[in-house]
Order: C-alpha cells, then sequence, then structure tokens
C-alpha cells in the first residue's frame, strides 16, 4: 500500500519542525519517526517499525520486516577518506600505496 498524495503532504508538514514525532500506518507495520541527534549540531531522522529498531534487520533479510527497504535509506560511505589516501601515497608512494592495498587508491 504506498502512501498518497495526501497523506505526504501531512507527514512533511509535521516534519519541518524541530521536534518531531509522526506516527503513520504503512501497510500492516506502524512506522514512527522522530528528529534524533548524531552530534551536537547534526540531527537526523529515525525511523522505528513497530516501536523497535534491531540490528539484525541491517544484516539478515530473513528477519526484516517487508516495509525496510521503503522505509529506510541505504547509506554508504567510503572505506578510506581522501585525507588517508593522501597519506599513505605520501608514506609509500601512489604506485606502491596502489599495490599493498588495491582498496586505498
Amino acid at each position: 500500500m504506498a502512501i498518497t498524495k495526501e497523506q505526504w503532504v501531512e507527514i512533511e508538514k509535521h516534519l519541518a519542525g524541530f521536534f518531531v514525532s509522526v506516527i503513520f500506518k504503512y501497510g500492516e507495520f506502524e512506522i514512527t519517526v522522530t528528529r534524533g541527534r548524531v552530534s551536537e549540531s547534526k540531527t537526523s531522522l529515525v525511523v522505528y517499525v513497530d516501536d523497535v529498531i534491531k540490528g539484525g534487520w541491517y544484516s539478515k533479510d530473513n528477519e526484516r520486516p517487508k516495509c525496510i527497504p521503503d522505509v529506510w535509506r541505504k547509506r554508504t560511505r567510503a572505506r578510506y577518506t581522501a585525507k588517508s589516501i593522501k597519506d599513505a601515497e605520501k608514506v609509500w608512494g601512489k604506485r606502491r600505496a596502489k599495490k599493498r592495498n588495491a582498496r586505498v587508491v
């Protein structure tokens, strides 16, 4: 079951505030979206399915609810930062750094 355009307008209106808490039904699941602190100056939206978040949902497909791909954003980031790559190249040289670990460069 998809969220209607009117429901999206209502949800976005609630999410625009600073203290956010939105609860809605998505199929057979109850989805809760709140604003949580990532660091002192950064916040993000936290999505709970039936009022829980389980670590097993990240790695085990058979344990996760069917709605997870629709309500969670998949995030990835590089294994090495630009600074660590630059430091490895500085220490070993570009060619040797690449030979030692192809993932670095």
